[in-house]
């Protein structure tokens, strides 16, 4: 099974309610991995999480091609992320 990693929003929606979101996790349904983000599993691929906190972020060289199957050579380990800084600040 993939993992399903969600914001809180979506996992709320997908829940019904705020309760039964906490029941959820409570039962271990569902795991809540960070502040705002659920996943379907207690330790979710580390990719899936990163696409869902950053949904503009470009995935890049061993890690995509290991995101696709496409390589036998793992992804690093670490992953660094950085945000955008311009004259006008983060983005």
């Amino acid at each position: 099974m993939r993992d399903v990693v969600l914001t809180y929003e979506s996992a709320l929606e997908e829940a019904g309610s705020r309760g039964a979101l906490e029941t959820k996790v409570r039962n271990g349904d569902l795991f809540k991995i960070g502040r705002g983000i659920y996943a379907s599993s207690e330790y979710p691929d580390p990719l899936v999480v990163a696409r869902a906190l950053y949904p503009d972020a470009v995935i890049t060289m061993d890690s995509a091609l290991a995101s696709y199957g496409m390589t036998d050579v793992p992804p690093p380990t670490r992953c660094t992320l950085q945000p955008l800084v311009t004259r006008r600040g983060f983005h």
